[in-house]
């Protein structure tokens, strides 16, 4: 068996070397891939979920507005029901 030090033409220290640029430029990578892949894109991400579900946009245009409405209705009522109160009270003394 040969010794650590020397591997055929290479030495030691220039394994090492090799190996050390290997695992940066693993990492460089390993980051860079990160970065693609972070939800900072967050409005590429809508953008994709929005052509995805191209066909079914009346839909969902419809479900939102029925949601709003859906929404609206109960603080509308809790006013009506205060108007009520009120008209109730004052005819009652």
């Amino acid at each position: 068996m040969q010794p650590i030090e020397s591997i055929g033409d290479v030495s030691a220290e220039k394994v090492c070397i090799e190996i050390q640029l290997l695992e940066s430029s693993i990492f460089i990578l390993f980051v860079s891939i990160q970065k693609r892949t972070s939800i900072s894109n967050g409005k590429d991400i809508f953008v994709r979920l929005l052509y995805m579900n191209r066909p079914e946009w009346i839909f969902i245009l419809f479900g939102c507005i029925a949601c709003i409405i859906a929404a609206a209705t109960q603080p509308a009522l809790a006013l009506l029901l205060v108007k009520l109160l009120v008209v109730s009270c004052s005819f009652s003394v």
